[in-house]
């Protein structure tokens, strides 16, 4: 009887109260290194959307570059349909701030979102505070670049705007300051294309084994 019962309160969790965990990962960049750390939170309710190949939108970011390559990221595992924030209705501040936004606005943005992208669910990442570190010799294009931020991650049911996934993921990098300045397109706030374009991957990978699609 104590095993059906144990059982019984097992099986009530959501998939990702149940699949969900702590993890992280460190990738080597060409001139540097990444790492990525998960810390799981509790969301608000259980996944009411396709098991398999969602319609997910992320939302709008102020790392563009960042928000660019989980989008590709998310399409190019081919576990979800991925819709890029160019095509969702939202002020990019408010979307990175939730945190700190009462529940009937975060419920509001999100169904903007949604209605707008026609989606099943909606991806968010809040910018959180980063930190920058200068090594010696970095004002002469020399040395070392450390950039580290702790930033929230959700993603909220289109039916029922309660947050399904939500954990901390904390992004830090080190990268040579040469490197960084010479790799031939715009740097983001972590510092570079091929920084943003590995936390991506990294954080798509997670959040779609999590929910199992």
């Amino acid at each position: 009887m104590r095993w059906i019962l144990l059982w019984s309160a097992f099986s009530l969790l959501t998939p990702t109260e149940a699949g969900a965990q702590d993890y992280k990962r460190s990738v080597k960049l060409s001139k540097g290194k990444v790492r990525v750390e998960f810390t799981v939170r509790q969301p608000e309710g259980r996944p009411s959307g396709p098991a398999h190949h969602p319609r997910v939108g992320v939302a709008p970011s102020l790392n563009p570059g960042l928000t660019a390559f989980l989008t590709k990221a998310f399409d190019e595992g081919s576990k979800v349909e991925a819709v890029p924030a160019s095509e969702l209705s939202a002020n990019a501040v408010m979307a990175t701030q939730i945190g700190s936004m009462l529940r009937s606005e975060v419920r509001n943005l999100v169904d903007a979102i949604c209605r707008k992208g026609k989606l099943d669910y909606a991806f968010f990442l809040d910018q959180g505070t980063p930190a920058l570190k200068a090594g010696f010799g970095a004002s002469f294009g020399l040395g070392r670049m450390h950039w580290r931020s702790e930033q929230d991650a959700r993603l909220f049911d289109c039916r029922t705007k309660q947050s399904v996934w939500h954990q901390s993921v904390l992004l830090d990098t080190s990268q040579s300051v040469f490197k960084m300045n010479n790799s031939g397109t715009t740097a983001g706030l972590t510092g570079s294309p091929e920084a943003d374009k590995a936390m991506a991957n990294v954080i798509a990978e997670k959040l779609t084994g999590d929910m199992a699609w």
